[in-house]
């Protein structure tokens, strides 16, 4: 009966350690989780910033390409003023 015992307590003793070594590789788990959920979390940001940067980059663009064009037009506008007014001149 004693060596029944002691068998029992080494089985018991065994899955114990079996238990905590699987505890271990579930903790050891969760931890390399959690640093890749903080990498994601950082690539992620990284990219929000970048592509606010970008929008920033096109809304100016659109507005100097406004400006430009409204530029433009009052360019052609003067230049047809100046057309008219050179062509009173002609030498006929």
């Amino acid at each position: 009966m004693g060596s029944l015992s002691v068998t029992n307590s080494e089985t018991v003793g065994e899955s114990l350690r079996k238990i905590q070594g699987l505890i271990k590789e579930i903790s050891d788990m969760n931890v390399s989780i959690a640093t890749a959920s903080e990498e994601q979390t950082q690539v992620t940001d990284d990219i929000a910033e970048r592509l606010e940067m970008i929008h920033e980059g096109a809304c100016k663009s659109n507005a100097r390409s406004r400006s430009v064009s409204g530029a433009s037009e009052n360019l052609a506008n003067v230049t047809a003023t100046l057309m008219a007014q050179v062509d009173k001149f002609l030498l006929k």
